[in-house]
């Protein structure tokens, strides 16, 4: 049975370190978040910022060609458009983005796959996933490598940042780290997109 992992910096701390830097704002980010969460949001194709193409791209560069690959918060599937030569693409959303999509909320559901893949991305996913170290489990069973980005609280400790953005949990780089070992991947590489940390994990 897995247990919940204990962060270690406290979120208690950076919550009051946001509210005293600026409540008016605070506040707001308090009443965003809500609305930021499941399907409220991401139904909306606005919701999708440009921006997080460039991080999409320097993650499809790191797959190896002819690879089977399963995209979790698929998007607009921008990484199809980069994937190396005779690789196969599986998009997976929380709604349905084209015909190919395999829906999945990871915050009730892991999809039953078939057999592994090779690799399963997640590019700018798992700071709205709830149970992180559930997940990971779970995806550890289903590929033989991962990609992944997390903006952890070492580069940015702003709650109302974190909070406007809909992020729902707040790991520091150490304990984001720990959940990967846990679920017994080993970090092949790690590069820094915009400060998130993006990792290439066996």
């Amino acid at each position: 049975m897995l247990t919940r992992y204990v962060v270690p910096k406290n979120t208690a701390v950076l919550h009051a370190k946001s509210f005293f830097a600026s409540p008016i704002g605070y506040a707001i980010s308090r009443w965003q978040h809500a609305k930021r969460l499941g399907l409220y949001r991401w139904s909306n194709a606005e919701s999708l910022d440009d921006q997080w193409d460039e991080r999409t791209t320097l993650m499809a560069g790191m797959i190896t060609p002819n690879s089977s690959v399963l995209e979790f918060g698929a998007g607009k599937e921008h990484l199809r458009k980069f994937l190396p030569q005779g690789c196969v693409y599986q998009p997976s959303d929380i709604v349905v983005r084209s015909p190919e999509t395999l829906i999945c909320d990871l915050n009730k559901e892991f999809p039953p796959l078939e057999q592994k893949v090779d690799f399963i991305v997640f590019s700018g996913v798992l700071e709205y996933v709830h149970d992180v170290q559930r997940v990971m489990h779970l995806v550890r069973a289903n590929c033989n490598a991962c990609l992944v980005s997390y903006a952890s609280t070492d580069a940015l400790e702003c709650m109302t940042t974190r909070m406007r953005s809909g992020w729902v949990n707040h790991l520091s780089r150490a304990s984001f780290e720990a959940i990967l070992k846990q679920a017994n991947f080993t970090i092949q590489e790690k590069r820094v997109w915009r400060g998130q940390d993006i990792y290439s994990l066996r």
